[in-house]
């Protein structure tokens, strides 16, 4: 539900029904990656860094939360990469280098 919420651009909606799914499964790396984009739309850095940190926690494989953080870093001035640490492997995320 959320998702449709997002791409008819009804950030409100979208939280409240994320939120909800927090109060069911408050750990849950879906829900706390939703609220932490929603955060970075809102540039509340800090605040979404910490949600993707909790969903890798919860599942360290989340290719969104890493997403996430790299989108974090890059608008936050480190554009050189995400955290420093590759994802682990068979979390199915791969490397795309982009030609100017």
């Amino acid at each position: 539900m959320a998702e449709m919420f997002f791409e008819k651009y009804q950030e409100g909606d979208a939280e409240r029904e994320l939120l909800a799914a927090r109060q069911i499964d408050p750990g849950n790396p879906d829900a706390l990656c939703g609220l932490a984009l929603i955060k970075v739309q809102n540039r509340r850095l800090a605040p979404a860094a910490k949600m993707c940190a909790k969903a890798l926690e919860r599942n360290p494989r989340h290719i969104d939360a890493f997403l996430i953080q790299a989108l974090i870093e890059w608008i936050d001035g480190d554009q050189s990469g995400a955290s420093g640490s590759p994802p682990p492997e068979g979390c199915g995320a791969e490397i795309v280098r982009l030609r100017g």
